[in-house]
């Protein structure tokens, strides 16, 4: 298994809904689940106020779906509603038949390339405050 997936725990805790607009918590875990096509799907959502919101740089979105006996896991980062992730990938898809992870890096909901994101003066700021705190 691929880093940066390996540590992904899905949540124990979570309101069933049958999709996020039918959610009735604004605060938590909400899991959809659908089958569609021969795929099966789980959605889990963390919540803050209403809006997918990470919490101390952990997925808020963990999507896992099997078809074929494959079984493929997603997860997001987000703040306020949109991909978003300082630190890392805001978007992991593992597939385990293959063992291949995607990565995909984004700042508030524009995807940018490898090179775009590591340049750019947010993640540039962030990395100077880690050094600081060293």
């Amino acid at each position: 298994m691929k880093t940066g997936i390996q540590n992904i725990v899905l949540p124990t805790l979570f309101e069933k809904a049958a999709s996020i607009f039918d959610a009735k918590t604004k605060t938590g875990w909400v899991c959809v689940e659908c089958m569609s096509r021969g795929l099966y799907y789980q959605k889990y959502y963390c919540l803050v106020d209403g809006k997918c919101q990470s919490i101390n740089d952990k997925p808020s979105f963990i999507e896992t779906w099997t078809q074929d006996n494959n079984l493929i896991i997603q997860t997001k980062w987000y703040e306020n509603d949109l991909v978003h992730r300082i630190g890392g990938p805001a978007n992991l898809i593992y597939n385990f038949s293959t063992d291949y992870l995607y990565s995909f890096y984004s700042l508030h909901d524009i995807t940018l390339k490898s090179e775009e994101y590591w340049d750019h003066p947010l993640v540039n700021e962030y990395k100077l405050k880690k050094i600081i705190e060293l």
